[in-house]
């Protein structure tokens, strides 16, 4: 069974990010993040959800909560400042494009606003997780193609590079999601059912939520990147 999708926090740097500070009101709502505008669901199945969050230059959330584990992989990078209620903004680097990291909300929920300071889009992925641990057995060791970007109790996530006309094999023991970091097309074949061709953007989401073997066979003119999200 398969099912197809198409789909950091930075410095402050004008006094206009000090007022977003010191701007908040107990009048204000918090909603949740399914709520937030900027954070648009684009797919949703047993184990995980994921929102596509685009921000332009200068537009700032609504007040939201994340309640959920989350892997969140950094698309179009940007100064984008991250302000609770009842604190000051905090310094903080701005997060760079390809940055992948992890966030357990589930044990320490989260409320925030952001704002992008940058001069350029901002747009991140929110994976969130979930489903209770699945995989008694454990995860299937990786093809050495693959690097592991994350490893914990939640989640394995790795990446890999396809050179044009090679495939990349690899068995799944449950959920997982593939995301391509970068356009391209590629196959999808598992044994005893025919490869399907997917046309992909960047940001395209693949979800299987199944035990299976798995080829990704790049058949672009292009390396094609992919990201592995495995759920456990």
């Amino acid at each position: 069974m398969f099912m197809k999708c198409v789909v950091c926090l930075g410095l402050f740097s004008s006094v206009a990010d000090v007022a977003l500070a010191t701007e908040h009101s107990a009048h204000e709502p918090i909603v949740s993040i399914d709520q937030e505008p900027s954070h648009r669901l684009v797919l949703k199945s047993d184990s995980i959800r994921v929102f596509d969050v685009s921000f332009p230059s200068g537009k700032t959330s609504l007040w939201h909560s994340h309640e959920k584990d989350s892997v969140l992989f950094c698309l179009d990078g940007a100064e984008v400042p991250s302000e609770e209620p009842g604190k000051e903004l905090v310094p903080r680097p701005p997060i760079p494009s390809g940055l992948i990291y992890y966030r357990g909300y589930a044990s320490t929920p989260f409320v925030h606003r952001i704002r992008n300071a940058s001069t350029t889009d901002f747009r991140i992925l929110d994976i969130e997780v979930l489903s209770d641990r699945q995989v008694a057995g454990g995860l299937a060791a990786l093809d050495k193609s693959l690097a592991v970007v994350l490893d914990n109790d939640r989640v394995r996530v790795s990446k890999v590079s396809i050179k044009p006309s090679q495939a990349v094999e690899q068995r799944f023991a449950g959920p997982h999601l593939l995301v391509a970091s970068s356009s391209g097309d590629f196959d999808i074949g598992s044994p005893g059912k025919a490869p399907f061709r997917v046309v992909a953007k960047r940001g395209h989401l693949h979800m299987e939520e199944d035990a299976q073997e798995q080829s990704i066979r790049n058949a672009g003119r292009e390396d094609l990147e992919v990201v592995i999200v495995e759920v456990k």
